[in-house]
């Protein structure tokens, strides 16, 4: 909910102008969102898988086993995708701000890509690395908790 609330304040008109300044928190305050927004996904995840697999394990029941993790990649996948819904659109709108500030700066066209990365507007995968890991997170979880429940497996009885 805390995204919907506050990704209209990052790309809403500044008091002044777009500023290179402005540009860079804007960016930076996004990816802070992503990254909370993720490690609380990820903690729902996993707290969901944690929570669901008490079934299986209290009627002795295999097949529910598969049901569990089922749950858990379904609602990993949807929160990762919501996380990229958030994120994306917001760095594209920031960057095309960008566009806008560089042509007020005269910044040749050959530079601007290097310009946008030197800021931490640049979409390029290679930039982003970070943020799509955070992102992933929640797909992430299910499997994650799948494998750290296997591990009291291994406890000693």
């Amino acid at each position: 909910a805390f995204l919907c609330a506050f990704s209209p304040l990052l790309v809403r008109q500044p008091n002044g102008a777009w500023t290179e300044e402005e540009l860079m928190t804007r960016a930076k305050d996004a990816r802070l969102l992503a990254v909370m927004a993720s490690f609380f996904l990820v903690a729902g995840v996993m707290h969901m898988y944690a929570w669901m697999s008490w079934a299986p394990e209290l009627l002795n029941k295999d097949g529910l086993e598969a049901v569990v993790g089922s749950v858990a990649f379904y609602w990993g996948s949807v929160f990762t995708l919501m996380l990229a819904t958030y994120y994306f659109p917001v760095l594209l709108v920031l960057q095309n701000r960008a566009e806008a500030v560089m042509e007020a700066q005269q910044v040749p066209l050959i530079e601007r890509d290097q310009w946008l990365q030197k800021r931490g507007l640049s979409v390029r995968i290679a930039n982003q690395v970070p943020q799509v890991i955070g992102i992933l997170g929640p797909l992430i979880a299910a499997p994650t908790g799948k494998f750290l429940a296997s591990l009291s497996a291994l406890a000693p009885k």
